[in-house]
Order: C-alpha cells, then structure tokens, then sequence
C-alpha cells in the first residue's frame, strides 16, 4: 500500500458525518415562562383559598400577634411561637408599603383580611 491509499476503516471507527445541531431558546423561554405564571396562579390560589381564611376565625388576635411581631424584638418570649409564626405570614401576604406606619398598616391589613371573609 502507498501513502495516498489508505485502508478503510472498520464500520465502528468511522468519524460521525457532521452535523450542526441547533439550539432553539425560543421554545425554551417560552415554556419557562408559563412554568412561572403557573407557579404564580397557584401561590395565589393558595393564598386566598387556605392561608387568608385561616385568619378570618379571630383577626383581632391575628392583628395583635402582627403588631407585636412587628414591634418587638422578642415577641414570643416564653409562650408559644405558633399564633406568632403565623400572623406573620401576612407580612410576606400584604407587604407593607415604604413609609407606612405601622397603625396604618395594621389597618390595611385589617380590610385585606375582611375582604376575602
């Protein structure tokens, strides 16, 4: 054999035919994006379905455990954090507004509360 013929090379070996693959972002972004209104739309169903209806058995107290989580350092102190922990989910609920008092919020969060009970 001379150097310009060479032996073919076994099926196996044989370099892939090359091909140029590509990548579509479009349908990507487009799917991620409905991904985070869906998880949106059920944070919010969620919300107003089981979170805001917990609050509508007693507000006044929600509201009094809210102040004070908002007030004090230490809130709980010795008692349960339970009736705490949960008050304060409304914080990350009805955020409050820069500048806000914090009667004025309460009072926010109050006709937030009576409008979905």
């Amino acid at each position: 054999m001379s150097n310009k013929e060479k032996a073919p090379l076994p099926e196996d070996t044989r370099p892939l035919p090359k091909t140029r693959a590509r990548f579509r972002a479009l349908p990507v972004i487009i799917f991620t994006l409905l991904l985070m209104l869906l998880a949106t739309s059920l944070i919010q169903l969620h919300t107003e379905e089981t979170l805001i209806p917990r609050y509508c058995k007693n507000p006044d107290e929600t509201l009094y455990y809210l102040e004070k989580v908002m007030t004090e350092r230490t809130p709980a102190g010795e008692e349960s954090r339970r009736p705490y922990l949960i008050a304060a989910k409304l914080i990350y609920q009805v955020p409050q507004e820069r500048k806000e008092s914090i009667k004025d919020y309460l009072l926010r969060v109050r006709a937030h509360i009576q409008q979905y009970c």
